[in-house]
């Protein structure tokens, strides 16, 4: 598996921002996108990265 792109973005501004998680990632020829939305931007990726590999393991 190798990650082709990696997309934050903020959704709202302030103490409370929201951000959003976009993953490309690419296993065995096919391309996997991988969604998240969290306040916490660590939490956000690693949710959307999981969400990639839960869409090529049920392949």
């Amino acid at each position: 598996m190798q990650m082709k792109e990696l997309t934050i973005q903020s959704i709202n501004k302030g103490s409370d921002d929201i951000c959003k998680v976009h993953i490309q990632v690419e296993n065995e020829g096919r391309l996997y996108y991988g969604f998240s939305a969290n306040t916490d931007v660590v939490v956000a990726t690693v949710e959307a990265y999981l969400d990639c590999i839960n869409k090529f393991v049920s392949h």
